[in-house]
């Protein structure tokens, strides 16, 4: 059955009977990625285990399947779950000889899940006609300019923050037709200006217009891999355009805290998709942080949160910011002795 939107979607996955046979379509990869993570959040995330439908994720590549693979997992089950979530990729090349075994998951998963994709968009062969009538299928088509307003409102108020009518337009005029770049740049806004902040026009220029001086993502890429050197320069150039040393000293020391719950979440076991839901990350924020987690360049936890601390105070008591945010680098990219 074909969901007319995606929040159709969202709807029956977040329903008391959500589908078990999900086949998501298209190359439009934010809203793919979004129903992916929704389908394993709703069957294997945190949370499923209260729904009574924690299951164990396998993933396939449906061209590399062989005869009885789909049948012997579905009847197998699963050691630690209650069953498993089949996660297929690219079903339209599926082999001859497994089609009607996928046909016959798609039309009865049991206690199992199947999400299916693929990058077709027409959906006409016959394999995937029929998968589309077995699964609740969405096609994820890039969004019409009409319909970038309402997802950048949508990405703002699940970040935390509002968009005036100015900034969605602006943020629209410079983002036309990337869903992805849209919703990168409404995070960054969010993650600069802070829950609970109303974002205007100006915001949006200050921050995703810049092409002089580096930004304070920038700045947070070269610190986070202990490159003092690029840190330090990367630092000054956003202190010599203008923005105020307080404002860069409070977004890094809260992207340094998460950066140390993604460390002792993947210390203890968790994978990055738990560790990912559970702090609300997603996206290039959630790569950045998942790639510095192995960095043996950076600061003890405890003594970067003293650098911080003492750095906050100077800041605000008047000191020299360049000396002051030199003195930080050195700090937190010292390395664990």
């Amino acid at each position: 059955m074909r969901s007319r939107s995606f929040e159709d979607v969202e709807r029956a996955l977040g329903s008391g009977h959500p589908p078990r046979s999900i086949l998501i379509a298209g190359t439009e990869h934010y809203q793919r990625n979004r129903l992916v993570s929704a389908v394993l959040e709703r069957f294997s995330g945190p949370g499923a285990g209260e729904e009574g439908c924690s299951l164990e994720v396998r993933r396939l590549d449906a061209p590399s399947l062989a005869p009885g693979e789909l049948g012997r997992l579905v009847s197998e089950g699963s050691l630690f779950s209650e069953g498993t979530v089949l996660v297929v990729s690219d079903v339209g090349g599926t082999p001859r000889g497994c089609r009607d075994e996928l046909l016959g998951v798609a039309s009865s998963p049991g206690g199992n899940a199947l999400l299916m994709t693929t990058d077709e968009t027409s959906l006409g062969g016959s394999l995937l006609r029929k998968l589309a009538d077995a699964a609740t299928t969405y096609v994820c088509y890039p969004p019409f300019e009409r319909d970038m307003a309402r997802w950048a409102g949508r990405i703002a108020r699940e970040q935390g923050v509002e968009l005036t009518r100015g900034a969605i337009d602006h943020l629209v005029s410079r983002f036309p037709d990337s869903l992805s770049s849209l919703a990168d740049a409404t995070g960054r806004l969010a993650l600069f200006y802070g829950p609970g902040s109303r974002i205007d026009e100006r915001d949006v220029s200050r921050l995703i217009d810049s092409r002089e001086s580096a930004s304070v993502f920038d700045l947070m890429d070269v610190l986070f891999r202990g490159d003092r050197a690029g840190a330090t320069k990367a630092f000054w150039s956003i202190l010599e355009s203008g923005e105020e040393i307080v404002g860069v000293l409070s977004f890094l020391h809260s992207q340094w805290q998460k950066l140390q719950l993604v460390r002792e979440g993947l210390s203890s076991g968790q994978g990055a998709q738990r560790v990912a839901s559970e702090l609300g990350l997603r996206g290039r924020m959630l790569e950045r942080l998942v790639s510095a987690a192995s960095s043996e360049c950076l600061a003890d936890p405890a003594e970067a949160a003293e650098a911080f601390a003492s750095a906050d105070e100077a800041a605000k008591t008047g000191a020299d910011p360049f000396m002051l945010s030199a003195m930080l680098i050195l700090v937190l990219t010292r390395g664990r002795r």
